[in-house]
């Protein structure tokens, strides 16, 4: 009700006594049918007649909601639903999976002027007058290649529409960014310096402290990871190949891999004093 006189509706879970909500322009009532998500098990149990999927359970809202609509009026339908053929985004979206089949046919929506559709976070036209406006931001670098935008619908007198669709520019885009670190550190990429950063390298095998490096260059990183690292077949036969190297041949292996060069003589002087003592100390103790 608070929100109401300022013409905002909040719809909770599905009732069985939920109305349509009536707003009105120049030429008359338009009638908003608010279609909240809802399991086939919770239309069972409102509705005392089986529902096992979730196209049924709509379809139930929609055929108690026109009931309560007159003949003829302009009807808008308002639902939280995945429906069939529907781009999804991995990783973003929570799958509506609980009870049955989980998506709906466009004909559930045949009666009404105009659907709009939400769930989906893409923005996309189902056909002119069913859509998903889709997430106003980017929450995945699956949406990375996403064009986020508005609907602004405009419904006629007669109960024809017309679409504007608005594209929406985020300050900071999100990004994936390939290549290997070498290349990305010499080459940036410097149309993506202020972007929300996932980097894929495909180095093959791991770049000491890669990340902190990078973000000299690229400051807003926000994930980094590798296209692909040594086959564990390879990984294998590096551990089997280790196992038989001693001491110092392992350290000198590693300070070669980190520094990128060999130990010196005095450095290596220092290595084996400091082993020695360790293992001195191990046979006193």
């Amino acid at each position: 009700t608070l929100f109401a006189t300022r013409q905002l509706y909040i719809v909770g879970p599905v009732a069985a006594d939920t109305p349509p909500i009536v707003l009105e322009d120049a030429a008359g009532p338009v009638y908003f049918a608010p279609l909240s998500y809802c399991e086939p098990l919770t239309a069972t149990e409102l509705s005392g007649e089986k529902k096992s999927t979730h196209e049924a359970a709509l379809q139930w809202q929609v055929d108690r909601m026109l009931r309560q609509i007159p003949e003829g009026a302009r009807k808008v339908a308002l639902a939280h639903v995945f429906l069939t053929g529907a781009r999804t985004t991995p990783d973003s979206e929570r799958p509506l999976a609980a009870g049955g089949a989980t998506t709906v046919s466009i004909h559930c929506f045949k009666d009404f002027n105009y659907t709009a559709l939400g769930h989906l976070h893409a923005c996309q036209n189902n056909s002119p007058i069913v859509r998903y406006s889709g997430s106003l931001l980017k929450y995945s670098f699956a949406e990375a290649s996403q064009k986020k935008a508005v609907h602004i619908v405009d419904l006629a007198g007669d109960g024809s529409v017309s679409v504007e669709t608005v594209p929406l520019t985020a300050p900071h885009e999100l990004a994936v960014l390939n290549g290997s670190f070498q290349d990305l550190l010499e080459k940036p990429r410097t149309e993506h310096i202020s972007d929300y950063l996932q980097i894929v390298l495909t180095d093959p095998t791991p770049v000491l402290d890669a990340k902190h490096r990078l973000e000299q260059v690229y400051p807003q990183i926000l994930q980094l990871g590798y296209e692909r690292l040594q086959t564990r077949e390879a990984e294998e036969q590096e551990t089997s190949r280790r196992k038989g190297l001693s001491t110092d041949d392992l350290f000198q292996a590693f300070f070669r891999e980190v520094q990128g060069r060999d130990l010196t003589e005095a450095e290596k002087a220092l290595f084996h004093q400091v082993v020695n003592d360790n293992d001195a100390e191990g046979r006193n103790a």
